[in-house]
């Protein structure tokens, strides 16, 4: 199976809602810099894309950058100026850090408490 290129499935899409293929090229663009920047700002641990199928955070990975990023703040003289503003961005990466291990230890607990109640 040998798939489209984007140039012909453009033109395809153009042709059937009778618009211009830059409008179409423009529309793609916006979605997948959204899907992007969802990615990597950690906004959700699992992202569903239709036809693609579900990303999900590696959890491992957040924990690795996590333990990197206290080492960072700990080596950090916090007593300069510039020790301070770079200790300010390395706390708002621990906080997503965090933030995004958080909800997906929400989400397994969710998962377990659907799993034991269709158990019952």
């Amino acid at each position: 199976m040998n798939p489209k290129k984007s140039k012909i499935y453009k033109q395809d899409i153009a042709q059937q809602l009778g618009i211009h293929e830059d409008v179409v090229d423009a529309f793609i663009e916006f979605y997948y810099q959204k899907v992007r920047e969802a990615l990597s700002n950690l906004e959700y641990p699992k992202i569903y894309l239709t036809n693609l199928g579900t990303f999900n955070i590696r959890v491992n990975r957040v924990k690795e950058n996590l333990k990197k990023q206290k080492d960072m703040l700990g080596n950090i003289t916090k007593q300069t100026y510039n020790g301070y503003e770079k200790s300010v961005g390395i706390k708002e990466k621990i906080e997503e850090y965090d933030k995004i291990l958080n909800m997906h230890y929400e989400i397994l607990e969710q998962k377990n408490e659907f799993k034991k109640n269709v158990s019952k």
